[in-house]
């Protein structure tokens, strides 16, 4: 065949395969190759690269090929000049090409392709390079694919390797990818060691060449090419830059002509969407419309024009769905067409039918979603390549904000080798000088640069040195992503590097079945999103939940007997000796039911002298019993504590060097268990955190430390260096009975262990003066006070309250790991907001955050802005700026001018700050002057965002109170907040760490409970790095990231400086305070000669002066007067006598000057609030009065001798007023004062709160026990206080529950009060309207507490929901009740409203590597490369804490979780780690509980639930003393056994019911004998067989005698006395609260001089009838008086007395006939509360006109109330009525 036929036959025409084989004869670069034959290949990568671009035009707008090139690369060296290229700009529609170095020339001409055209990469003028990224890398277009075809011989190596000593030459790639390209089975290498490589990207002079035997850290192989940000010197993106410059390559001398060439037809050959929006667009929350029209809106059209609420970041061709517009016809899928604004965009209908409204009805529901589910687009793809570096070069890196859509990179079995021989690279870590020390770098080139590499010094040799490591800059990593690059890896493989793999700011990366080898550190991720989803900008922070308080009654433990005769013989009074420890080796228990005898900090013994309790004082000692001398001092309670002076001391070199720690005069010993602590967490090196370590004595001043005692004893010391704010402690809770210092010693005189207490102490001379004698020779057990603490774990954190509205359209629960920062809501939802009167609870997000811009202007590089409100900024935080227009930016739109992401250099005061001009990018801005209206309030208005706190908190755990679901419930959440700011303070300073989450609970101090511990401190060590310590475990983690996180969010005022002069004391703060602003005024004059219109945040200047406190106004001018102004912010410090002027500068210099008079009722007076200095753990905390507000930054508060001290550093928190008492009325038999007080007080049960007097002396700090009313609780005080002022707790604990089943925001909630109160003035409770006063006659209350503010009573919050005051005294106020999850309550008149202010919060997603499977396998030695890290060669082995830090770390709180194995075949999942030998689980980074002078399990975790199926068995540690712990209920259903002392401390309950028949039976069977102190009640028999000893009570012959103590309860069964045929003579009282059974005869009392009263009811069972008074069941002697009534079953004899000599006054009843006349007899039926005899129906006369008749003795009132008739008192009147009728009748007959 010839070969023109075969040529044809191996070419393809359409461009799909190009060939590249340099060292094909026939191969050539020249314009007239296509290289689409394999009888033509290309030399070159970079000349196919261009052709591949080429071959994808067609003709047309943005309809070029993609996907459409494979370049097959030959086995060879290939190289590429991966210079930055030249980039291209329209000038006066030319295009101009520009070179790197800035020079310009005709694009046509510079770039063109033809066949002058030098394409030799060795040439330094060759054109490929010159068509590379600006940035530098060969651009890979069009999704092209390249692939080797040998993995090992296709040899790929730059040509431009960037200076690294050089901090002006940035950094760059060998290959910048486009979407859907594709590499495969080829090699990357160094630069070519046989030659030169550029290291300047401008100066390609020889001065600027050097061999490649340097770091190549500044490369990495591949990265994005960038399709997204525009470069403003060119206004081209870099790929935009690509394409136009090769559409004016192409020519019509290359025979290639493309003829749309930029910058006429900028679309005709330009980057298409695939290329950058990587696999398609992206976006993850839908967007709000506000209009919506087809055509122009009147006549509809094809065209939809939307406006959306927010910009909406889409571009042309981004595909799109329409929902929810009240038309359907909108609703379409599409692509956006035409980008208007940034708020506004065009699409498509396909059709459009005659009727269809050019405007919707309601767009109100319409979003417009991206859509994303496409495979138009594909991630690059790198499969089956290899990295094989020695100089550090990287290996991919993932720049998301280079692309959009997914920005996803797809890489599989891309193994990197990429070790590090450029000493320049490290740096060693010098422990003397704590500082990372390396070779210092200068500025190199040339064969310098190369040749300085290699360090000549032995001890700089740092590539071969494993305790030397990558220094900052000059790190490198295998696979690299930031900015919300998104990355999937499979196999691959990752040796040397500093990092294998990395994530950050807002990454995500997928790694599987890959292996990190040598190197430094596996995973690293760091950093966060730079914005939050839209669902995640939903939250308030409402509350600050804290701890849960311990009101717990002590409880008395038991501990040992006293020895009364020794201690009484040796007769030294510090010495209680005790009984039965007379040996050496019996050391007396120190820990007693999980209590350590000793170590409380007012700890004494007590023993009980037969009910007369005396105390000892136990003091630790100072010196050591010897043989010589039994005597010892020392009078310290629990702990000796020592500051370090300074030291230690250490001379380097000198082997007598001293490490001397200089602590003043102490009384430690050799050989004395101490511990080192550090205020700060910076202890010394070689000294561990919470480690006890032994004290060499030096002098009565010095010490040193050893690691045991034995090396203490030999004088071995620890070599230690540096270390600040030092101090020494020994405990007596890390010491047993014997050790030195220990209050438990042994006597080896008198051969006894003794207890060391005060020599005044009043158990001794007790003993001594009751002696033997009066005592025995053993004492009474001794016992210890101990406080319980019951609560959980979780119940002893700060959390953070936060609450997700139910009425948020778009939400969901915080996720754990997210960052807390301010919201970036910062505008208004719409420019409606403005001019609303009036909201609802729907309303949540109205004035959500607002952040307007007054004004801008620039000074050289400075920009200085005013807010409209207090902006809350710190020193370098980053902000986005928004919406500035200006001379430079009309629109105000893009990053460009004032607009864009700046970092904060100055603040000048609480409104005003300062950027510079250059962006966080890097980015020059050219601002221009500001030109927005102010005036003109629209959604438009300039504003900003707070982007990043720099604290970096982040969500540790999350408890769920309520789930958020939409329109149903709130979403309430206590989060468990962590700050992850903790930096290295020396070379890493840019890498910030967690606090220490094993530290998360603070450590239990049994023996001193405290409820709320003070605020850690944590410390980043410098070595090794990742590691962060916690000053002290007893404090809390939790405290210091809220303590920062009030600071961050405003609402702790940070102190700067303190004067103190007489008591009072003045504070400083770092700004304006925002106390007693103005709010109204009283009185004002308009001027005249002002500019007519409406003004915002016009300065009101002090009278006569351009003083400004603060206060802004919003100013109407009509007729040049000043008509009407309100304060829009009130500034700080005013007083309330101020005369206060309008700044002229805006609105016109007046003929005369307005001016507005103010007066106390007129300003936000804040003396007399109550201010709790805090903040620094060390510290303790105070609470103080305001007593004035002398300036805008200064505070004076009332302080005392007594009040702790506070310093700069600390912050001041505002928790509202004060309140006087009235009364103070104490009961000493509870111990509990009720106070009243002037006005409400506030508190609800459970409040901690503090009493001082008049003096402001503190009298104590208590919880409230009873709220008694709005002005009156009640406390336990036990003793009358006289106070004069409640000043309520802030961060405290407080004393009730605080979770799911019921917040008590109340009491464990620390609300963000806002300067203002209110009183109701009428009970609240169903209605949504308050009815309120100001408090001191206050003036403004709707200025007060304008619309959308919010106020708490007690429990509840409720929010402001009218702008106006209504009612008929314009005294009401609406409001949502019960907003932000609180519960909706009733309160009373006079209650306190507190105006509070919720913090808006969004949560960011973290970085995060996600790594299954994977492989560590020798990393962290040293720099990583083979000659350190090969097992052959360690020289170290890693301790437990350096191998979990290599393998991943997590710095600004980036996430890493991982599966995987290390070398030995430990498997790792997660932080849990199991021993391929021993099984042996070991889990880091968890939380573990601890208790003091307990070692703390690193194995301890926290679980919800676990299930063991075998065994529990707990050892106690290896003393055997370590306390397990239950602080909930435990259930055990079956046996259980106790082998030692059983201590039950509560009520113990046995409910089987097992009745008792012997000493072997029932529920309680005891074997030996048992001791109870207290009563015994037996509901049953009582059978006892011995002799029962009771005071004087004895079973057998029975004697029972009156004591204060002994009483016989038998309320059920029997108790049986049975003197077998004697008498049981009772000589006192006896009281039987059940039946008595008799079966003889009784005889109680004397007949004549002694009584019997029966409380109960005789019952006589007798049935013998009675035929006399001397007969039946009972005859009594004596009259019987019965009160009640009685019921007799037979015949009643009885007899009246009636005798004539018996009487006198007698009178016949006259007129009987009519008394009887007047009676009438009745049947009746007794009602249910008559008496329990009287009931159903009877037969009787009425009592009433009984008692009527006036006859005495025949009625009588009971006590209750009612009558009753004596009816046989009647048959007198009956008789002399019938005499009277006998009459009558006799009468009528005789007539």
């Amino acid at each position: 065949m010839p070969l023109n036929k075969l040529e044809n036959f191996i070419k393809n025409t359409e461009g799909r395969i190009l060939y590249v084989n340099p060292n094909d004869i026939d191969s050539t670069d020249a314009i007239t190759n296509q290289g689409n034959s394999l009888a033509a290949p290309f030399k070159t990568i970079q000349r196919a690269l261009l052709e591949s671009a080429r071959f994808s035009y067609v003709k047309g707008e943005n309809n070029d090929l993609i996907e459409r090139t494979t370049i097959l690369v030959y086995p060879g060296e290939h190289e590429l000049d991966n210079r930055p290229g030249f980039a291209v700009k329209d000038v006066s529609g030319t295009a101009t090409a520009v070179s790197p170095s800035g020079a310009e020339t005709a694009a046509q001409t510079t770039l063109s392709l033809d066949l002058t055209s030098n394409f030799d990469l060795t040439q330094e003028d060759n054109i490929l390079y010159k068509f590379n990224s600006i940035n530098g890398g060969v651009i890979v277009p069009r999704g092209t694919s390249i692939v080797g075809l040998d993995l090992r011989k296709t040899k790929i190596k730059p040509k431009y390797v960037p200076n690294p000593t050089d901090t002006t030459v940035a950094s760059t790639a060998l290959f910048r990818v486009t979407g859907t390209c594709y590499f495969w089975q080829f090699s990357i290498f160094d630069g070519d060691e046989a030659g030169l490589v550029y290291t300047d990207p401008i100066d390609f002079s020889a001065n600027n060449q050097s061999t490649p035997s340097f770091s190549h850290h500044k490369l990495t192989c591949f990265e994005y090419a960038d399709g997204v940000n525009v470069d403003n010197r060119f206004g081209l993106t870099d790929l935009e830059i690509y394409y136009s410059k090769l559409s004016n390559a192409f020519n019509v001398s290359s025979t290639r002509d493309i003829d749309q060439k930029y910058p006429s037809s900028i679309e005709g050959f330009a980057p298409q969407r695939p290329e950058f929006e990587i696999v398609g667009a992206f976006a993850s929350d839908p967007l709000s419309v506000s209009t919506m029209i087809s055509g122009d809106g009147a006549t509809p059209g094809n065209v939809i024009t939307v406006t959306t609420t927010t910009p909406h970041g889409l571009s042309s061709g981004t595909p799109i769905k329409v929902k929810g517009v009240s038309v359907a016809d909108y609703n379409v899928s599409a692509k956006v067409a035409s980008v208007l604004t940034a708020t506004q965009f065009t699409y498509l209908l396909p059709f459009v039918r005659p009727n269809l409204l050019a405007t919707p009805q309601s767009v109100a529901s319409a979003t417009i979603t991206i859509e994303t589910d496409t495979v138009t687009g594909a991630s690059p793809y790198i499969f089956n390549v290899s990295l094989r570096s020695v100089f550090g070069m990287n290996g991919i890196l993932a720049d998301g904000a280079k692309a959009s859509g997914f920005k996803s990179i797809v890489v599989a079995q891309f193994t990197g080798i990429s070790l590090q021989k450029d000493d320049r690279a490290f740096v060693k870590y010098n422990e003397t000088s704590r500082a990372y020390e390396g070779i210092t770098i200068q500025l190199s080139k040339g064969a310098s640069l190369s040749k300085e590499s290699s360090s000549l010094d032995p001890s700089t040799v740092y590539h071969l040195d494993s305790n030397a490591i990558y220094r900052r800059e000059w790190q490198t990593t295998h696979i690299a992503m930031k900015n919300d690059a998104i990355m999937q890896i499979v196999s691959v493989f990752a040796i040397g590097f500093n990092k294998h793999f990395s994530a950050e700011t807002g990454s995500d990366a997928s790694v599987t079945n890959s292996n990190s080898n040598f190197g430094q550190i596996a995973l690293t991720s760091d950093g966060f999103k730079k914005t939050a989803f839209t669902k995640d900008d939903t939250a308030y922070i409402s509350n600050i939940i804290t701890p849960r308080s311990i009101n717990e009654t002590p409880i008395s433990v038991d501990w040992q007997s006293l020895d009364v005769g020794l201690t009484t013989s040796v007769g030294i009074s510090s010495h209680l000796y005790l009984f039965a420890f007379k040996d050496f080796d019996d050391k007396p228990p120190v820990i007693i039911q999980g209590y350590r005898v000793g170590a409380k900090t007012t700890d004494a013994l007590s023993l009980n002298f037969s009910g007369t309790v005396k105390t000892a004082e136990i003091n630790m000692t100072d010196s050591v019993v010897s043989t010589g001398s039994s005597v010892i001092s020392g009078t310290n309670v629990s702990f000796k504590t020592f500051k370090v002076e300074s030291g230690p001391s250490f001379i380097q070199n000198d082997v007598a060097s001293s490490n001397i720690f200089t602590i003043g005069t102490h009384t430690l010993q050799t050989g004395e268990k101490i511990r080192v602590f550090s205020d700060d967490g910076d202890l010394p090196e070689n000294i561990e955190a919470n480690t006890v370590y032994f004290v060499i004595r030096i002098s009565s001043t010095e010490i040193k430390l050893a690691s045991s005692v034995t090396n203490a004893q030999n004088n071995v010391a620890i070599t230690v260096y540096g270390g600040t704010k030092l101090f020494v402690e020994s405990r007596v809770s890390d010491k047993s009975s014997g050790d030195i210092g220990s209050p438990v010693q042994f006597d080896p005189i008198n051969k006894s262990w003794f207890i060391h207490v005060d020599t005044d102490n009043t158990i001794y001379p007790e003993i001594l003066s009751q002696g033997i004698t009066g005592l025995t020779e053993k004492s009474v057990v001794t016992t210890i006070s101990r406080t319980v603490d019951p609560r959980s774990l979780d119940e002893r954190l700060y959390t953070v309250r936060v609450v997700v509205p139910k009425e948020a359209a778009n939400a969901k629960d915080p996720d754990d790991g997210f960052v807390l920062q301010e919201s970036s809501t910062t505008g208004v939802r719409a420019s409606t907001d403005f001019s609303l009167r009036t909201i609802d609870a729907t309303d949540v997000f109205f004035d959500r955050n607002p952040r307007f811009i007054s004004t801008c202007s620039a000074s050289a590089s400075t920009v200085s802005v005013r807010t409209e409100l207090p902006h809350n900024l710190n020193v370098s935080d980053k902000i986005n700026v928004l919406n500035v227009k200006s001379s430079t930016n009309a629109t105000g739109i893009g990053n460009s001018a004032f607009n864009g992401t700046f970092e904060i250099t100055a603040i000048t005061n609480d409104k005003e700050f300062q950027y510079t001009t250059t962006d966080t990018d890097g980015k020059v801005h050219n601002t221009g002057s500001f030109t927005n209206d102010t005036s003109d309030r629209t959604i438009n208005l300039p504003r900003f965002q707070r982007n990043d706190l720099q604290s970096n908190l982040y969500i540790y755990r999350s408890e769920v109170i309520s789930q958020y679901i939409k329109d149903v419930q709130d979403g309430v959440y206590h989060l468990y907040v962590l700050k992850a700011d903790n930096t290295i303070n020396t070379e890493f300073t840019n890498q910030k760490y967690s606090q220490n989450v094993t530290d998360l609970y603070p450590q239990q101090d049994k023996d001193n409970e405290n409820d709320n511990p003070p605020a850690s401190v944590s410390f980043a060590r410098r070595t090794p790095i990742g590691d962060v310590v916690t000053n002290s475990l007893k404090n809390s983690i939790t405290r210091e990231a809220n303590d920062t996180l009030l600071q961050d969010f405003g609402k702790g005022l940070k102190i700067t400086g303190i004067e103190s002069v007489s008591g009072v004391s003045t504070i400083t703060f770092d700004r304006e305070h925002g106390l007693s602003g103005i709010v109204t005024y009283t009185d004002f004059t308009g001027g005249t000669g002002y500019s007519n219109g409406t003004y915002h945040n016009i300065k009101l200047f002090n009278e006569g002066t351009t003083t400004w406190d603060g206060a802004t106004a919003k100013v109407t001018i009509a007729g040049g007067s000043i008509t009407k102004f309100d304060v829009i912010d009130g500034g700080s410090g005013y007083s309330g006598t101020e005369k206060l002027e309008f700044d002229p500068t805006v609105i016109g210099n007046p003929t005369i000057g307005a001016a507005a008079t103010f007066t106390p009722v007129g300003i936000s007076t804040n003396v007399g609030d109550v201010l709790q200095i805090t903040g620094i753990g060390t510290l303790t905390d105070g609470y103080y009065k305001i007593s004035s507000v002398p300036s805008t930054k200064t505070v004076s508060v009332a302080t005392t001798a007594g009040d702790p001290a506070f310093l700069s550093g600390q912050f001041a928190l505002n928790l509202g007023p004060a309140v006087s008492i009235v009364s103070d009325d104490f009961e000493s038999v509870s111990g509990v004062s009720t106070f009243t007080c002037s006005s409400a007080h506030g508190l609800v049960i459970g409040s901690p709160f503090r009493i001082i007097d008049s003096s402001n002396n503190k009298l104590g700090d208590f919880t409230v026990k009873e709220r008694v009313g709005i002005k009156t609780f009640s406390t336990k005080t036990d003793e009358n206080l006289s106070g004069a002022f409640v000043l309520r707790h802030g961060m405290s604990a407080g004393d009730a529950t605080s979770g799911v089943d019921g917040e008590n925001l109340g009491t464990r909630g620390l609300t963000f009060f806002d300067n203002e109160t209110l009183t109701l003035t009428e009970d609240l409770t169903t209605g949504s309207q308050m009815k309120v006063v100001v408090p001191n006659a206050g003036i403004g209350t709707a200025i007060r507490f304008p619309l959308g503010s919010y106020v708490q009573i007690d429990n509840e919050i409720m929010r402001v929901t009218t702008s106006e005051l209504s009612g008929s005294g314009l005294d009401v106020i609406g409001v949502v009740r019960g907003a932000l999850g609180s519960t909706k309550d009733d309160h009373l008149t006079g209650s306190l409203i507190r105006k509070i202010k919720p913090v808006p919060i969004e949560f960011r997603r973290p970085s995060i590597i996600r790594a299954s499977g994977h492989t560590f396998e020798y990393i962290g030695y040293g720099p990583g490369n083979y000659s350190t890290g090969l097992p052959q060669v360690q020289v170290r082995s890693l301790t437990e804490r350096e191998e979990f830090l290599v393998q991943s770390q997590e710095r600004s709180c980036g996430q890493v979780v991982y599966t995987g194995m290390n070398n030995e075949g430990d498997f790792f999942i997660g932080n849990k780690r199991v021993s391929s030998s021993t099984g042996q689980e070991k889990t880091f980074d968890a939380p573990v509980p601890t208790v003091t002078g307990e070692d703390p399990s690193r194995l301890s975790v926290v679980f919800d639930e676990v299930t063991i199926k075998e065994r529990l068995k707990v050892e106690g540690g290896t003393s055997r003393t370590i306390l397990s712990q239950f602080d909930g209920p435990v259930n055990f259903s079956k046996d259980v056994r106790f082998d030692a002392d059983t201590a039950v401390s509560k009520t113990l309950t046995l409910s089987q019911g097992t009745q008792s028949t012997s000493t072997t039976t029932g529920d309680l069977i005891v074997s030996g004998g048992v001791g109870i102190a207290k009563s015994v009640f037996i509901g049953g028999n009582l059978t006892v067989s011995g002799t029962f000893n009771g005071g004087s009570v004895e079973f057998g012959n029975v004697k029972i005698a009156q004591t204060t103590a002994n009483t016989i309860d038998t309320s059920s069964g029997n108790l049986v006395l049975d003197s077998t045929g004697g008498t049981i003579d009772i000589n006192d009282n006896v009281d039987i609260s059940g039946t008595l059974d008799v079966d003889g005869n009784v005889t109680l009392g004397n007949a004549t001089s002694d009584s019997t009263t029966v409380s109960g009811t005789l019952s006589v069972q007798s049935t013998t009838n009675s035929t006399s008074k001397t007969t039946g069941a009972l005859t009594v002697s004596g009259g019987v008086g019965i009160n009640n009534d009685l019921h007799v079953g037979g015949v009643i004899t009885a007899f009246s007395s009636s005798d004539q000599n018996l009487k006198e006054n007698i009178v016949v009843i006259p007129n009987a006939l009519d008394k009887i006349n007047a009676l009438s007899g009745n049947t009746f039926t007794w009602k249910s509360n008559s008496d329990t005899f009287l009931q159903g129906d009877d037969t009787g006369v009425i009592a009433q006109e009984v008692e009527a008749l006036g006859l005495p003795g025949i009625t009588t009132t009971r006590d209750d109330g009612t009558k009753a008739v004596r009816y046989e008192r009647i048959v007198p009147v009956l008789i002399q009525a019938v005499k009277e009728l006998s009459a009558k009748v006799t009468a009528l007959e005789g007539s």
